[in-house]
This record gives C-alpha cells, sequence and structure tokens, in this order.
C-alpha cells in the first residue's frame, strides 16, 4: 500500500531490531557458521557478524576496487576468502559503475569492467550457512546463479529489497521457486523503504 501512495505514513515505520543480525538470523543459525557477503563493501557487516557469531570461514565479494582496497584492509587479520567480483547468474564481464563507497553498481554505461560469478560456479558443493546480498539492483541475477547453493545448504537469507521498485514482489517470486520450505519476512530498517530486508529462514 506505502509504494501505491495509499500508505504513506508507513515511510516513517522503522523497524528496532538489528539490520541482518536480529532474532529472525541469529536465532536460526548454528554457533559457528561459514558466511557468504555479496557487496560486502568494507567489510562492515562482516566485521558486526563477527561480533556476535563465530564465522568459521567467509567469503566477501566486492567489485569497486576502491571499496575492496578498503575491504582487505579492514579484515586482513582474519581467516576469509576475498574476491573483487560482483555476483550473477553465470560467469562474464559487465560494465560497472564506480561509485567508490555506497551505491556503485553494474550499468550499462559504465566507465569500468568487472569480472562477475555465479556462486553455483565458484563454491560447487561447499557449505554455506548465511548468505547476505546486498549488490545494487543485481539481487535476483545473484540468486538465479545460487539456486544449487541454495537447495542443497538451505542458508539463512538476507536480500535488499529496494533498489529497484518491482524487488518487493520480483525478489520474493523468484526465491519460491527454490526455497519451498522458507518462511519469509520484510523489515524496514531505515525511512521511505530503504535498507528494506527480506529474510529467508529455512523451516
Amino acid at each position: 500500500m506505502f509504494r501505491l501512495g495509499k500508505k504513506i505514513s508507513y515511510a516513517e515505520d522503522v523497524d528496532t531490531d538489528a539490520q541482518y543480525f536480529n532474532y529472525l538470523t541469529l536465532d536460526n543459525l548454528p554457533k559457528e557458521i561459514v558466511y557468504l557477503d555479496g557487496g560486502a563493501y568494507d567489510g562492515d557487516t562482516y566485521l558486526d557478524l563477527s561480533n556476535r557469531l563465530t564465522v568459521k570461514h567467509a567469503y566477501l565479494f566486492e567489485p569497486d576496487p576502491a571499496n575492496f582496497s578498503k575491504l582487505i584492509k579492514n579484515v586482513e587479520n582474519h581467516s576469509l576468502t576475498c574476491m573483487p567480483m560482483a555476483l550473477t547468474d553465470s560467469y562474464k564481464i559487465l560494465t560497472f559503475n564506480a561509485a567508490g563507497g555506497e551505491g556503485s553498481s553494474v550499468s550499462d554505461d559504465g566507465k569500468m569492467h568487472i569480472a562477475a560469478v555465479a556462486l553455483d560456479e565458484l563454491l560447487h558443493n561447499q557449505s554455506v550457512d548465511f548468505i547476505k546480498l546486498d549488490v545494487e539492483g543485481s539481487e535476483i541475477s545473484a540468486i538465479k546463479g545460487a539456486y544449487n547453493t541454495i537447495k542443497q545448504n538451505r542458508p539463512v537469507l538476507t536480500i535488499s529489497l529496494y533498489h529497484k521498485p518491482d524487488d518487493l514482489w520480483e525478489i520474493p517470486l523468484e526465491l519460491l521457486s527454490v526455497c519451498t520450505d522458507y518462511k519469509f519476512y520484510i523489515r524496514q530498517h531505515y525511512y521511505n523503504s530503504f535498507d528494506c530486508v527480506l529474510y529467508g529462514i529455512p523451516t
């Protein structure tokens, strides 16, 4: 109703629970986990998680060169895998707008080229407990490239839901085709639908 302009007051509603790491996710994860972060930025989300749970291993994907440089520096004392790549449905080279901060994204008129990979191709038969995707509008492509990973591991999912207007329904519909035994929750963590997250919890 908010997106249709019929409940404008919803813009002021902000969920009081922490983004990504709240009772929906933390209560449904083992004490030691394998974590995967698409759109890792400078490592801030991973570092937050590592203060809450034991992360046995993490895969952090960040295609923006400036962000990746910060990421490597911020997590240099941690045992994990950092990759300067985007996530999509298959291996390819994409054009990219590097903002050097938040908001970098794949774009037809991008000024640089980056490598993109499907999780199923890169992490073949690797275990994953928790997947977070905040890939600036490329979430559906990333999900399509992770079908087998999701089916085999049944990880907890946190997917950004606000970059495109139709993400609100297209992303849940895409996940329903592979997550038949999941419950889904939507939480708005900032005003006016920004930082809106879809939580997928295996049942």
